[in-house]
């Protein structure tokens, strides 16, 4: 499965047709698959969200570096 993201979600194509369709975030940027997972990095919230095979979703890293700077953060 090929996994895409778009505006606020995440599109799974196989063979040329959409299999799942992920909606619910504010930015997503990138994706990874792990052991069976697609992990979803969504700047917007700074979250990498990880998608079970099941339909499960769960958040498993918050406040990243990512996305928008931050009002009163200085790079160092």
């Amino acid at each position: 499965t090929l996994w895409i993201t778009r505006q606020h979600g995440v599109t799974g194509w196989r063979d040329g047709e959409a299999v799942a369709e992920i909606d619910g975030f504010a930015a997503p940027q990138g994706i990874a698959v792990l052991n069976g997972m697609v992990l979803v990095a969504d700047a917007g919230t700074r979250q990498v969200v990880a998608l079970g095979p099941d339909g499960s979703r769960r958040t498993v890293a918050t406040d990243l570096p990512m996305g928008p700077p931050v009002a009163g953060t200085r790079m160092p």
